[in-house]
């Protein structure tokens, strides 16, 4: 029996190109809670972006944020995960010298800056304008005064060719590739986020329908019971798991109506 969804945003949800969610999407979220099945939508986004996004049903849903670093139900938090200022310090400050990559740090609600092509660079255009993140742009890290839960080191061209140069870190700090341009590290990942909410809930992990398509979403879905690969996602993952999905929404529907 399913008790949970979730549910992967960017490759998953939504399709390389989109930006908003289709409306029907919402109409299968209210189907699942009515069939006493929870919704959580599993993203690296923050939670101010993803509630926006969510925000006909996000009242009702549960939001793992920041790869799992921050949980939420609705508006309330479950959980969050702070870096250690220390080490979070010293990795945030090899980004800032590396000269391929700029530099996202999460709090819980806000997102900070320090833009190498300053402020109306296209980067901080893409985070504020595309992505929709609440953000602020600092001029040194000593201005960020709330505590950490993510740090991201982005390369426009991709991160595979720099995984290297911080593979130091691996030891350190749960480390993701989210999405082609982003590396995120934190202390928590999507399989955390996840056992907060069952956790909440009072389900195990066997009642769990997961979809995703990076190695982001690995924590998450090696601990489901019903894991769905995109078909546009990794080769690896989708050798390693055998249920394959290529729109979540027509996966959806052939299972609520199964309910029916």
């Amino acid at each position: 029996m399913i008790r949970l969804v979730t549910c992967d945003i960017d490759g998953t949800l939504l399709m390389e190109g989109e930006w908003e969610l289709d409306p029907a999407f919402f109409d299968a979220i209210r189907r699942l809670l009515k069939n006493g099945i929870a919704f959580a939508a599993a993203s690296g986004r923050q939670h101010y972006r993803l509630r926006k996004m969510f925000e006909p049903v996000a009242k009702d849903i549960f939001f793992i944020c920041e790869n799992g670093a921050v949980v939420y139900e609705g508006d309330t938090p479950l959980s969050e995960t702070r870096l250690d200022p220390v080490k979070a310090r010293r990795l945030m400050e090899q980004i800032l010298a590396h000269p391929e990559c700029e530099i996202l740090i999460s709090g819980a609600e806000s997102c900070y800056l320090l833009p190498k092509k300053g402020e109306d660079c296209d980067y901080v255009r893409h985070i504020r304008e595309t992505l929709g993140y609440r953000t602020v742009i600092v001029h040194s890290l000593d201005e960020i005064r709330e505590p950490i839960i993510k740090v991201t080191a982005s390369r426009w061209d991709g991160v595979d060719a720099i995984l290297e140069d911080f593979a130091m870190w691996n030891t350190e700090f749960s480390v993701a590739v989210a999405g082609k341009e982003w590396l995120d590290f934190t202390l928590a990942d999507k399989g955390t986020g996840l056992d907060d909410i069952t956790a909440r809930l009072g389900i195990s992990n066997a009642e769990v329908m997961s979809f995703g398509d990076n190695f982001n979403d690995l924590p998450l879905l090696e601990k489901v019971g019903h894991p769905y690969i995109m078909e546009n996602g990794a080769e690896e993952l989708k050798q390693r798991f055998p249920d394959h999905c290529v729109r979540v929404a027509d996966t959806l529907e052939a299972f609520l109506s199964a309910l029916a």
